[in-house]
């Protein structure tokens, strides 16, 4: 942290971003700083910044199958879930939670 420092008042670092909970750090700099950040034995590993494409889902007009089915579980009519399949609300697109890349549905 002490040569991120350092390095961002030489304007060889524009960005550092500390992420205590998974004890890594997120670094925006020159090729030279990476170089430098990745020689220091208490570094790990560099992995460069990516962007995902998640896959749009299909909307569908239609109410789940579930819903049109006289086979509903018990647990699941008990919640009135098909009352709001009725109006036409399925979750479908929904992220519930999203950790390391893998997404929770």
């Amino acid at each position: 942290m002490e040569y991120l420092k350092e390095a961002k008042q030489k304007g060889e670092v524009k960005g550092v971003q500390s992420f205590y909970v998974v004890n890594a750090i997120a670094v925006t700099a020159t090729k030279a700083a990476m170089d430098k950040l990745a020689a220091f034995p208490e570094v790990a590993k560099i992995l460069l910044n990516e962007t995902r494409q998640i896959i749009t889902p299909i909307s569908n007009d239609k109410t789940t199958s579930a819903a049109n089915s006289s086979s509903v579980e018990w647990g699941v009519e008990r919640v009135g879930a098909p009352q709001v399949w009725d109006m036409r609300i399925d979750g479908a697109g929904i992220v519930v939670a999203s950790n390391d890349g893998t997404i929770l549905l």
